[in-house]
């Protein structure tokens, strides 16, 4: 960039100014205004002001104030004109309408600042579009707001100072350049064509480079492709520290954890065994949306349990937290109440509740305390404006001291600091809310303001840079790779704005109206990049399984340069992948500790399942007690479901106990009767499972139970005479020196003596889980094993399938047709079993007996069934299971003779 325009006797630089079109301009264009500077040897030089054009626009504002005879509106910020545009939408008729209001919202407020920005004020809809009437009715209603108040809305301004240039122009400095204008708005082009007019036209020139270099690879996966670039950038910045260099990535919000985890592992090798996170040399252009931060998601929700309740997670968070503990010892405290809440079964709790758990176990927490002492004067909660809702919150804040036991690290230091200055900011929200609130109404309002504000870390100056493509344009860099130059993103999609008409928007050229206008924006995009000296792109041909197509604005580089395809040695860090494979030394251990003589074990017929299949995780789940942490289904979770299940039909058979009891009941009494057991289950079961209380989910409950319950009746109707003589029984079963505690769901008993054991599903149960090696379902084998005797013999073990797609009978019989649809065991075709289910019983005892024997011996090997328990992948590692690497690892030995 050349600023000797700047320097000359006619230009002064302390009397000029440079525009940008983004702060990120403004920043690139400082420092380089520095360094030359400084190359000139310089110690001392006239300050250049250089601003975005949103500065100017503030700076325009006062000169005309200073001018204007008559009484200025009040100029609202752009946070003030979202709320009010916000409460209009979501006040409407239109809301119940809506899909997203959130979206809703955010999509309409973009249609009223392209209305203003290119100037347009033959505005008008079409009739029978309801997004479009719904539209201007908001439109209309928002400039009657703004008129009636004398308020001036944050894009109406750049409208106003456009008509008023003649007013203020002369006030502005001499010599006035625009730098990285690539889409000028009518609105700005006003203002600019003026300047000019009256000013002169000053350029900025970027300074000429040599022939740029580009290239084109392309890899097979995105990953690869996102690794390779990472690479790439690192290895320019090992051989010249002093270089700028820029990863360009079109859909980089989406892209951005991704990214950072890879920069993390490859740059920082050392912070990254450590789990920490570094910014040293590194910089993510896309900001974090700062609500989501852990340390300001615990604020918002012990502000919430001022004037609310919590749900069961959010309690386990304000617990879980390191920042609401002044010391180690409070902190573990927290911690072993959590545990208590996380084996509950209730849904929400109270302040009362909370204080009342903690009274309990004498705990006292500061966070409570706070809480507590400010009910006392409950009435600001009741009814308080905006203003001393702010006051309130951060005098609160100051008391609770949430910086926990440990010292802030540079991010949660900035993170704290960032969201006090943006509560304080979201007091200008005042004066366009209501006079007089509630806390939770204050409180929600203060959430909306803080979702839309961003967080990004202050790093010092980075070598590498990830930033989107239009960050990019116009800013210099020694090298540039971007990395998904596919034709789905150069150019664009025409992305129609559905709260205006399409014609209205291919009138005005507005953004994404067109295909067109959106090919001439990515044209725009490469031209600014290829005044690199470096320049890369990259294609992935797979988006998982979708194949993907280079960008065709890059072809005429193609037929020049060819794509080069990118090729990994591997895709682990260099700390594992240069490890010395001579040092690496392999022990394997398979068992752990045998259980005690006693034999008495927790789990069930779940110990034998998860024995048969991983003897690992049966280690880990029944010997050590690892379970993972629980999580709050959306609605009713299938366990509940089953149980409710389960519950329901154990009152019917208890009540009816005969099929003939059943084959007696006309349709009328039937449905009474299981409609009376449905509705009191549900209702007992409503204390604990809280959408029960409900009447809609109740209801919908109901009638899913009521056809599930029918249907198993139905089908019990058609089977040979029985008599249910056990539900839900309770039974010690001993196997391989273990002794198991099992509920049987259900045994009915024949005619002739003989046992059906049944066990119901909500689920799909198979019947080749019953005969695998290893077994999947052990339960029916060892239920079969416990009721067996001479008098009474087991004849069937069957699996009710419970489920809408399907009710039906799983499982085998002793003889043919005693169940519909169920064969007898010696007429399966894969049948491993002795076809006389008596021989058969002592071959599952003896299958079952060298399961327990083993869980005893405390085997605990990992099989090819490991991979099936995801919640123990933490311990057993089974993600990093890499077969080219366990490869390269015995060839090595081989090759040096190690065994």
């Amino acid at each position: 960039m050349d600023f000797s325009s700047f320097e000359s006797s006619t230009l002064e630089a302390n009397q000029s100014l440079i525009v940008t079109a983004s702060n990120r301009q403004a920043r690139y264009l400082r420092e380089l205004y520095q360094q030359q500077q400084i190359a000139q040897g310089k110690n001392a030089w006239q300050a250049l002001t250089i601003m975005p054009w949103n500065a100017f626009l503030d700076k325009c504002w006062g000169l005309y104030s200073l001018t204007a005879k008559d009484t200025l509106p009040i100029r609202l910020n752009k946070a003030q004109s979202q709320h009010l545009w916000q409460t209009i939408v979501t006040s409407s008729k239109h809301t119940n309408d809506l899909l997203n209001v959130k979206q809703t919202i955010k999509l309409s407020f973009d249609a009223w600042r392209m209305l203003n920005q290119w100037q347009i004020k033959d505005f008008s809809f079409i009739h029978g579009d309801t997004d479009q009437e719904a539209f201007a009715e908001w439109y209309f209603e928002y400039k009657k707001q703004l008129s009636e108040n004398r308020w001036l809305d944050s894009y109406q301004i750049g409208s106003v100072l456009a008509d008023k240039i003649g007013n203020y122009i002369n006030q502005l400095p001499t010599n006035i350049a625009f730098y990285g204008f690539q889409q000028i708005t009518p609105q700005q082009k006003i203002i600019i064509d003026a300047i000019h007019f009256k000013k002169g036209k000053l350029e900025l020139k970027q300074e000429a480079t040599n022939l740029c270099k580009q290239r084109v690879f392309s890899a097979d996966t995105q990953d690869q492709e996102i690794l390779s670039a990472v690479r790439w950038a690192i290895g320019r910045l090992e051989t010249n520290r002093e270089q700028s260099i820029a990863i360009l990535v079109p859909d980089l919000e989406q892209q951005r954890s991704k990214i950072e985890r890879m920069i993390q592992r490859e740059l920082y090798p050392d912070e990254s065994l450590a789990g920490k996170t570094t910014h040293h040399w590194h910089d993510i252009s896309v900001a974090e949306n700062i609500e989501q931060q852990p340390m300001i998601e615990v604020v918002f929700l012990w502000l919430k349990l001022f004037d609310n309740s919590l749900n069961k997670p959010q309690l386990q968070t304000l617990l879980l937290t390191p920042y609401l503990y002044s010391t180690q010892e409070q902190s573990w405290q927290a911690r072993q109440l959590e545990l208590e809440i996380r084996k509950s079964n209730k849904e929400f709790y109270s302040l009362e509740a909370i204080n009342l758990l903690c009274q309990k176990r004498e705990l006292e927490f500061n966070w409570l305390s706070l809480i507590n002492a400010r009910m006392q004067s409950s009435d600001e909660l009741k009814s308080i404006s905006f203003k001393e809702f702010i006051q309130s919150v951060l005098s609160n804040l100051e008391a609770l001291h949430w910086s926990g036991y440990q010292s802030l690290s540079s991010r949660e230091f900035q993170l704290q600091q960032k969201l006090m200055e943006f509560i304080k900011a979201a007091v200008s929200l005042a004066l366009v809310s209501n006079s007089k609130l509630n806390w939770s109404q204050a409180l929600n309002l203060l959430q909306n303001f803080i979702q839309e504000q961003n967080f990004h870390q202050e790093t010092p100056q980075a070598a590498i840079k990830v930033m989107g493509m239009l960050e990019a344009m116009t800013i210099g860099f020694d090298a540039i790779w971007m990395v998904g130059a596919t034709d789905k993103l150069l150019p664009a999609k025409a992305t129609i704005n559905p709260f205006l008409s399409k014609a209205l928007q291919l009138k005005y050229n507005l953004p994404g109206s067109s295909h067109q206008r959106e090919l001439e924006y990515a044209e725009a995009v490469l031209a600014s990049l290829q005044a690199q000296d470096e320049l890369i792109f990259s294609y992935a041909l797979h988006d998982e399984e979708q194949e993907q197509l280079l960008s065709p604005l890059l072809n005429p580089l193609v037929d020049e340069v060819g794509i080069s395809p990118l090729s990994l040695a591997t895709e682990l860090p260099a700390y594992i992948s240069d490890w010395p494979l001579s040092e690496v030394e392999t022990y394997s251990d398979d068992n752990g500790l045998p259980l005690s003589n006693d034999g008495y074990t927790a789990g069930g017929t779940g110990l034998l399942k998860a024995q048969a299949a991983s003897p690992f995780d049966a280690y880990l789940r029944y010997r050590l007690n690892l379970y993972p942490l629980q999580t709050d289904d959306l609605g009713v979770s299938f366990m509940d479901r089953g149980n409710i299940f389960h519950k329901v039909m154990q009152i019917i058979w208890q009540h009816l106990k005969t099929q003939q009891a059943l084959l007696n009941l006309s349709d009328t009494e039937l449905h009474s009767l299981v409609d009376r057991t449905i509705t009191t289950t549900l209702n007992i079961e409503s204390k604990h499972l809280y959408l029960l209380n409900h009447q809609g989910f109740f209801e919908s409950e109901q009638s899913r139970l009521k056809s599930l319950v029918l249907s198993a009746l139905e089908l019990d109707k058609k089977r040979v005479a029985f008599e249910v003589i056990a539900t839900e029984a309770k039974r010690q079963v001993e196997v391989g020196g273990l002794l198991l505690n099992i509920s049987i769901d259900r045994i009915d008993q024949l005619d002739d003596g003989s046992l059906i054991i049944i066990d119901y599903k909500t689920g799909v149960p198979r019947l080749i889980d019953l005969m695998n090696d290893p077994i999947g379902e052990p339960q029916l084998l060892l239920y079969a094993i416990s009721e067996h005797k001479e008098s009474q013999p087991v004849a069937g073990v069957l699996f009710y399938q419970a489920h809408l797609k399907g009710s039906k009978y799983i499982g085998f019989t002793e003889a043919s047709e005693m169940i519909p649809g169920v064969k007898a065991l010696q007429d399966l075709a894969s049948n491993p079993y002795a076809e006389e289910f008596e021989l058969a019983i002592k071959q599952w005892r003896k299958m079952l007996n060298e399961i327990a024997e083993s869980f005893k011996k405390g085997e605990a090997k990992l099989t090819d069934y490991s991979g099936n328990f995801a919640d123990h992948y933490p311990v057993s590692r089974w993600l990093e299971r890499d077969d080219e690497y366990q490869k390269a690892v015995q060839a090595f030995a081989e090759d040096h003779g190690h065994e």
